[in-house]
């Protein structure tokens, strides 16, 4: 069988706000705010040196926006989302 990792949760970053679960997917207005103007929100899962490398290249893309991090510890991804908010 395939190895699976388990992931802890999604951290928000900056503004972002977390996501509402259940029957239908609900959008925050900030989303849709961004959207409307074109921005790509971007989440990210996992903590290592790629997934750095990777926010700190996205600080420079126009109209992207690094919106949570996906990690198996939430410790590790609530360092991740205040070094990269």
């Amino acid at each position: 069988p395939p190895l699976r990792r388990r992931y802890a949760g999604l951290v928000p970053i900056g503004r972002a706000q977390p996501w509402v679960s259940g029957g239908g997917r609900a959008v925050p207005d900030l989303a849709m705010a961004d959207c409307e103007r074109g921005v790509m929100r971007w989440g990210i899962m996992g903590t290592g040196g790629i997934a750095n490398a990777f926010a700190e290249a996205l600080r420079d893309v126009p109209k992207a926006s690094l919106v949570a991090i996906g990690s198996r510890s939430i410790d590790r991804a609530e360092e991740f989302a205040i070094r990269h908010a």
